[in-house]
């Protein structure tokens, strides 16, 4: 689509964009960095709620944070939850694409809650892989919340450690986001 504003997410606190202040927002333009909104909200194909989302996307970065997928469920990734993520990534340009880091669905039933994942080593494979398929099918990298903050909220020295304890397959997923975040501050110094 191609947006006027950038799309990446300044370091400084946003605000979750629900649907009751949309009109607010777009007629007042607060002084807000950035917005996020729930992925599923705006996974129709067209609507007044797409809409509205693209015109606060002209003038604000946005941040997708998706509470549907079940990254940690032992189902299969549901491929038409993902197809409509992969289009609603595609025309808002997000600067961060995030998901819960849970599980909610059991063989073919849904359950809408935001269930925890047990701490082992296999739990940490199936979710890998998940993450793994996400990104692959949104061409980017997707933030999963309950361990993307945790290094994010470490100091550098404790993350890097924690990282040299993961197993091999997963120190590059995190080299590999470290160095794309340097990548975008060293844009943003040298647009300064």
């Amino acid at each position: 689509m191609g947006f006027a504003t950038d799309s990446a997410i300044p370091p400084a606190a946003g605000v979750g964009l629900r649907a009751p202040h949309v009109a607010h927002v777009l007629e007042a333009r607060p002084p807000v960095p950035w917005f996020e909104v729930h992925s599923e909200n705006y996974f129709a194909d067209g609507g007044a709620a797409l809409r509205s989302l693209e015109r606060v996307r002209e003038h604000y970065p946005i941040a997708l944070h998706g509470v549907g997928l079940g990254l940690g469920s032992c189902a299969p990734l549901d491929r038409a939850h993902v197809a409509k993520l992969s289009r609603l990534v595609d025309r808002i340009e997000p600067g961060i694409v995030s998901e819960h880091l849970s599980w909610g669905r059991l063989g073919e039933r849904h359950y809408n809650e935001l269930l925890p994942l047990p701490y082992t080593h296999e739990a940490l494979d199936l979710v890998a892989a998940r993450v793994g398929e996400l990104q692959e099918a949104l061409g980017r990298h997707a933030a999963r919340v309950a361990s993307a903050g945790a290094l994010r909220a470490t100091s550098r020295a404790h993350a890097s450690r924690s990282v040299s304890r993961c197993p091999d397959r997963w120190r590059g997923a995190y080299r590999s986001a470290d160095e794309r975040n340097a990548g975008r501050r060293g844009a943003r110094a040298g647009n300064a």
